[in-house]
């Protein structure tokens, strides 16, 4: 790609996929060769968590920079608190109020919004010049090319296509709701990713499955599950290497910058708890999302960083592609042996800066924080160490390093 020409940026986001189950993060059973052939030639992020669990907020947070201890619901005229959203919407040209948007438009680039899930596809009318929403999934596909993941995958890599073609540089950014809604995996796919005859059958139901699980007692429940989210998981993969090839006939790679990840991640029995209904605990099996980024032009050697990085993180790097960066160190900068952070510290929370449960975290420890609730508890666990936050160690912590933790989730998690 010419070093003056504007790439072309994709960014997809797949919700409530779990890292856990990508080879590129370290998963041996199930195969995601397409994931794990992009990582190879990409920078993988190995610390990015999702900063809240409510899809407006981290939209916002992708979108507008604006991270959930940075802005507080206003006021509307009746009395009733009115979130960002509500008041971009109220205006007659909200996307100005976004520097991204605005750096975008202003550089000549296209921007269109791909999604089956419809409150992104509300939010988005109010940025994107043009919206295409697919209908999501509603029950068991009979065969992979049926589903949902498929449709959008294939959707996505004819859109990209069209783009390409009109000459002028494009964002085409790509939400799919993933299994956050009807987990529409065939049925033959699901009993294939049984690792043993006398494995459970697989969940067979369309609806996501939510429960908790018993301190003891049978997990079949949980393994059958297991069995069908590593199914989806393969079906996404399988239709991911779709898309990747529409951009390699095109040579899209060349001039296209991309961002692949997750949304938000999905509690799958680390806490004895299965699916998305309630708050959320703000466990990392919920907030700790895969990315990477591959920049545009011929492959690079991988790079794995390790370095802090939130959602708001992705809006600053997208905004240095367009153009309009701060001078501030973003995504981007993490492939350079230069530069091994940028932020020392992230806080996250269940919705935005009102929810009772928030936490923060930094190069050593995670936090976690119910000062909202009637009996306050407060969790503490080693980071990056402690992956799936399996020991909690706040009694040998000290009440001195708990109340120093908690002050950061006050000023948002920024140092």
């Amino acid at each position: 790609m010419n070093e003056t020409a504007k790439p072309n940026i994709v960014c997809f986001l797949t919700d409530r996929l779990h890292l856990g189950y990508l080879g590129a993060y370290g998963n041996s059973w199930i195969g995601t060769p397409a994931f794990d052939r992009l990582a190879s030639e990409s920078i993988l992020f190995d610390r990015a968590f999702a900063q809240s669990l409510s899809l407006p907020t981290l939209t916002r947070a992708f979108w507008t920079g604006e991270e959930p201890f940075r802005s507080r619901p206003a006021a509307s005229a009746s009395g009733k608190r009115v979130g960002f959203f509500g008041r971009l919407l109220a205006k007659g040209n909200p996307a100005s109020s976004s520097p991204l948007f605005h750096a975008l438009s202003a550089a000549g680039y296209r921007t269109l919004l791909l999604t089956d899930e419809a409150e992104i596809a509300e939010l988005g009318g109010a940025f994107f010049d043009k919206t295409e929403f697919l209908s999501p999934a509603k029950v068991i596909a009979e065969v992979p090319e049926k589903s949902a993941f498929y449709r959008c995958m294939t959707t996505a890599g004819a859109l990209a296509a069209r783009l390409d073609r009109t000459g002028e540089p494009f964002l085409l950014w790509i939400h799919l709701k993933g299994w956050n809604g009807v987990w529409d995996t065939p049925l033959s796919m699901r009993d294939g990713a049984r690792e043993d005859d006398d494995d459970p059958p697989p969940y067979d139901g369309a609806l996501p499955p939510s429960f908790e699980m018993p301190r003891e007692g049978d997990d079949d429940l949980l393994r059958a599950v297991v069995e069908t989210y590593a199914a989806g998981v393969r079906l996404w993969d399988a239709s991911l290497e779709v898309f990747l090839e529409t951009l390699a006939e095109r040579n899209l790679f060349d001039r296209t910058a991309l961002f692949l990840g997750g949304a938000r991640g999905l509690s799958l029995g680390e806490h004895r708890r299965v699916g998305i209904d309630g708050p959320g605990t703000l466990y990392f099996e919920e907030i700790h999302v895969p990315l990477l980024y591959r920049p545009a032009g011929k492959p690079s050697e991988a790079v794995r960083s390790f370095a802090l990085c939130g959602s708001g993180d992705l809006y600053r790097a997208l905004l240095r592609l367009a153009g309009d960066g701060t001078g501030e160190k973003t995504l981007l900068d993490l492939a350079s042996e230069e530069t091994d952070s940028i932020r020392s510290e992230l806080a996250v929370t269940q919705a935005d800066a009102s929810s009772p449960r928030q936490g923060v975290m930094t190069d050593e420890w995670f936090l976690l924080s119910d000062r909202g609730q009637s009996h306050p508890r407060r969790e503490l666990y080693l980071s990056p160490d402690d992956r799936w936050n399996v020991n909690e160690v706040a009694d040998r912590g000290g009440e001195e390093l708990l109340d120093e933790l908690e002050r950061k989730i006050d000023r948002g998690g920024f140092a």
